[in-house]
């Protein structure tokens, strides 16, 4: 679901987000959020995250199967053309991970049928809830909840045109930043017209680079695969 940084940038918000999900999840997750660019300063990570899959969620090839590489892979495609691609961040690994707990600095990715969420940036539980059918924008979304970015829609100045909510409209998490002016277009925005587009826009791209650092080049034209322009690192 949509999330959220705050700075002072076009919107973007940081902290603890989650998307509608459908059973129990890790204890320490709350309802959703979503709004600009809003994000929880203290839970930021290091410019390295290893992911790991879940061996216990619902969705997972047993020994044999295949039916669920492709999503896995095409998941982690999304992320490497949104996040990757505009700043520093590496996500390594995409492995299983190890078959007892604790699962050490990881994220680790429950992929499940149903409603998707995320803890917010970094915690003693890093942990998505994927439905691995709900398609690259819900990845990318709750991949911004993990980075540390609440619902657009939880910033103070969301206009009244801004409908779509989880009970979070304009709540101003507790030591959210705004990064930007609210952004409509934002992927963390429910009431984002384009969502399902699966892009970050102008603003997300601005947000997290100031947390996490710019890539050298033009990440906003090459999102679907296509080359971007050089640009100065900044």
């Amino acid at each position: 679901m949509k999330t959220i940084v705050r700075y002072a940038l076009p919107s973007l918000l940081l902290a603890l987000a989650s998307c509608a999900p459908a059973g129990a999840d890790p204890a320490g997750l709350e309802g959703p959020a979503s709004d600009e660019l809003v994000v929880g300063a203290d839970r930021l990570w290091g410019r390295t995250i290893e992911v790991c899959w879940d061996l216990g969620s619902t969705q997972v090839d047993r020994p044999g199967e295949t039916r669920f590489a492709a999503a896995r892979e095409a998941t982690r495609q999304a992320i490497a053309r949104t996040w990757s691609r505009s700043t520093r961040v590496r996500f390594t690994g995409w492995r299983d991970c190890p078959r007892a707990a604790p699962f050490g600095d990881r994220l680790l990715i429950s992929a499940r049928a149903g409603g998707s969420r995320a803890s917010i940036g970094r915690s003693s539980n890093n942990w998505i809830g994927l439905d691995l059918t709900a398609g690259a924008a819900t990845a990318i979304h709750e991949f911004g909840h993990a980075l540390g970015f609440y619902h657009e829609q939880t910033d103070p100045r969301t206009p009244s045109t801004c409908t779509q909510h989880e009970n979070d409209l304009r709540s101003n998490p507790a030591g959210s930043i705004a990064v930007s002016d609210w952004d409509p277009l934002s992927i963390m925005n429910y009431c984002n017209e384009r969502w399902v587009d699966g892009v970050l826009s102008p603003t997300d791209i601005a947000g997290a680079a100031r947390f996490y650092g710019r890539r050298p080049h033009d990440a906003t034209g090459d999102q679907r695969g296509q080359p971007g322009r050089p640009v100065v690192a900044r």
